[in-house]
């Protein structure tokens, strides 16, 4: 927005630097992607798409010659990384209320510890094709150890790749 324009300026001013411009984010991540190379004489179209903790930004940017324009920018506010890992921690809950026969969403200590568990899980999934999602004395002193694979992990997420999807159909 207009007023973190002027937030970061004043910041920088004070920090000592000469301010001479400021660049939106996806543009600057096509600069970073375009360096060194030779500028096109030919309009080249870039879709940047950025999934935040909680927040997606989908953006068009246009690059010919050394010029780099925004053409269309999205704004998801109720999509994010964190919903991901709320699926997954979801999920680890249910298996261990079946196992235990007590439900950790009732304690707000334990469901902290879960989807940190989650968290570490989910990045665990990114590389490899199972993952132990493990957290210590979750409820009433009982350890959550529940393994997830690969497949069911994408499974979970079926519905929420499908929103994933929407920025990106909206922009166009």
């Amino acid at each position: 927005t207009e007023e973190q324009h002027k937030v970061v300026r004043l910041i920088a001013t004070k920090a000592g630097f000469k301010v001479l411009r400021l660049i939106n984010e996806p543009t600057a991540a096509v600069l970073a992607y375009h360096l060194g190379t030779r500028p096109s004489t030919v309009p080249c179209r870039y879709l940047v798409y950025r999934m935040g903790g909680s927040t997606t930004d989908v953006s068009v940017v246009t690059v010919l010659g050394g010029a780099y324009r925004l053409d269309a920018h999205v704004k998801r506010l109720d999509l994010g990384g964190k919903l991901i890992t709320k699926e997954l921690a979801d999920h680890c809950a249910t298996e261990f209320q079946r196992q235990m026969r007590v439900d950790v969403r009732e304690s707000r200590r334990g469901m902290a510890k879960l989807m940190n568990a989650a968290e570490i899980a989910k990045h665990v999934l990114s590389t490899l094709e199972s993952a132990q999602c493990f957290a210590e004395s979750v409820y009433e002193g009982f350890d959550l150890s529940v393994n997830v694979s690969r497949a069911r992990f994408e499974s979970l997420l079926g519905p929420l790749i499908s929103r994933c999807k929407e920025p990106v159909e909206e922009i166009h």
